[in-house]
């Protein structure tokens, strides 16, 4: 037995400061972005994207392309369309004169509509089936 206690070496601090110093320096970066976000919003600075004024938001009249030129479209009223009942509108799209109207089940197209922006009638269909290939 001897005078002098039993000293068992502690714990290394040394992660542990340097943990908690990372967390102190994460936390004091957050509370400056939000703060810098809030400063923004407030003072109303402007953005890279600035929210569409009135005047922009307007749509353009429509126009079709028809050969050289834009020809205004003219109301043509209420287009009818039945669907049939096994199917559901999967997409709708235009490209220039043309609106196609994609029909299917399940996310699977199984028919494509194209219809006229000019007078609303029906152009023309695709039907898409799969052809058994022996």
């Amino acid at each position: 037995m001897t005078d002098e206690p039993d000293y068992e070496p502690g714990p290394n601090l040394t992660l542990l400061k340097w943990i908690v110093g990372i967390l102190g320096f994460l936390i004091i970066l957050f509370v400056g972005i939000i703060g810098v976000t809030l400063y923004m919003r407030i003072t109303g600075s402007k953005s890279a994207n600035p929210p569409a004024t009135a005047e922009e938001s307007r749509p353009a009249p429509a126009t079709v392309v028809e050969g050289s030129g834009l020809v205004p479209l003219s109301g043509f009223g209420d287009v009818a369309i039945t669907l049939p009942e096994d199917m559901d509108v999967i997409s709708l799209s235009s490209d220039g004169a043309r609106m196609f109207l994609t029909l299917g089940t399940e996310g699977t197209a199984r028919r494509i509509l194209v219809y006229s922006l000019a007078d609303g009638r029906e152009l023309g269909r695709f039907i898409l089936d799969r052809a058994v290939v022996e």
